[in-house]
Order: C-alpha cells, then sequence, then structure tokens
C-alpha cells in the first residue's frame, strides 16, 4: 500500500491547481455578472451543464505544475531495487509494451533519466500525444507526463470537383477547455478527450509500477 499511497499523495498535491468543474462554473458566473447572458439563460445553461457532468460521473482531473501547464505526476517507492533495476526494468516495460526500444529514446543510466515522445487512441477522432519523462534513483520511481495534446487526422479526400489534401490539426490540452462557454454539442467530445487522457496514464503507471512489482516472481524459472 504504501507506494500506492505516496503516488496518491503526490498527485494531489499537484492537482490544487488544477481546471475543475467549479472553475467551469465561475466562467458562467462571470458571463452573467458581465451582463453578457441574463439570469434566464444562465440557468439554462448551469442545469444542462450540471446533468452532462453528472450523466459523465464527473469532471475530470486537470492537475496543473507551477507554470500552469497541464502535467501528471506519479511517485513510487520500492524499497529493495537500485537505480539501475528500476531504469532497466522501465526500459524493459516500454518495449513489451509500446515497442519503444532504447535506441528510440533519450536514456542515461548514470542519472537515471529516460524521457520519449509517444501517442495513444484518445477517441474515434483523436490522437493523444505527450512527452513522459521517467526519473528512477535508488527506492524510488518518479513518472511525469506533459506537452500534451491531441492530434485530429483528416485523410484525403474530394470536395465536389476539388482534391482535399491531408490534413493534421493540433489541439493542444489546455485548449480543450474551458467547456462550459461552448456549444452544448461540443461538451461530451471535449469531456470524453480530458478523461481518457487521464484514464490513460493512470492505466499507463499501474501497469509500469505491477511491471516492475512482480517482475522477480515473473521473470522466476
Amino acid at each position: 500500500m504504501k507506494p500506492l499511497l505516496i503516488c496518491m499523495l503526490l498527485f494531489a498535491t499537484t492537482a490544487l491547481f488544477a481546471q475543475s468543474d467549479s472553475i467551469e462554473k465561475q466562467l458562467l458566473f462571470n458571463e452573467f455578472t458581465a451582463k453578457r447572458i441574463n439570469q434566464e439563460k444562465l440557468s439554462e445553461i448551469g442545469m444542462k451543464w450540471n446533468q452532462t457532468v453528472k450523466n459523465f460521473g464527473g469532471y475530470p482531473i486537470i492537475p496543473y505544475n507551477s507554470s500552469n501547464e497541464v502535467y501528471y505526476s506519479y511517485l513510487f517507492e520500492f524499497e529493495k531495487l537500485t537505480k539501475e533495476q528500476l531504469a532497466n526494468r522501465s526500459l524493459e516495460w516500454m518495449a513489451i509494451n509500446h515497442s519503444i526500444y532504447p535506441n528510440q529514446i533519450y536514456s542515461n543510466p548514470t542519472d537515471g533519466k529516460i524521457i520519449f515522445r509517444n501517442s495513444f487512441s484518445a477517441n474515434n477522432n483523436f490522437t493523444g500525444v505527450y512527452t513522459c519523462v521517467i526519473s528512477a534513483k535508488d527506492k524510488a520511481l518518479l513518472i511525469e507526463y506533459f506537452k500534451i495534446g491531441f492530434q485530429l487526422f483528416v485523410p484525403g479526400h474530394y470536395a465536389g470537383d476539388s482534391w482535399i489534401n491531408d490534413s493534421t490539426t493540433e489541439l493542444p490540452i489546455d485548449q480543450v477547455f474551458p467547456i462550459i462557454l461552448k456549444r452544448p454539442n461540443e461538451w461530451e467530445w471535449r469531456l470524453n478527450l480530458l478523461k481518457n487522457a487521464e484514464t490513460f496514464f493512470k492505466n499507463e503507471v499501474n501497469n509500469h509500477f505491477n511491471f516492475i512489482k512482480n517482475y522477480d516472481e515473473t521473470y522466476r524459472f
């Protein structure tokens, strides 16, 4: 339980500056106080927003770092493992789970640092992209995710008689929100992008942690 407790404590600390449901609602109220919407519209949007977030299972967790950049950070402790063991097992986990090999990334065994850029499926239309930094030292492993964004690829196609070339639209994560002031038909896909990113990073670190924790048992023969 100790590694998971440390992870939760660190995550709670970084989340103090997070975008949240209450911040979204404050932005809507600001529109009312600035007289850009009336009380009837405030109530209408607010009720629709509350129901959307409720149906969604809550607002996604979006932590910031001190530079106001969206940033997920997880810290684990392993009482008997050295820096070299943690770094090597992390490289092995990446090769097995993501087909990312040491010659494709920055890896410094001396300082226990691993840095790479990767992607994940965010939904049917968008691909998520991120930078990950893994820092190992004796008995501890820190995993950080930042420079997070989404890419929308549109294949080449005809529009009438004209051919439109392939295109890729970049959407940094901090342009996905705030959401409440967008058109209501945009709320769900924007919330989904944020939730899927949060879920992806949680699953990544849990799988990573379990791989290292169970390593000796897995390869005992």
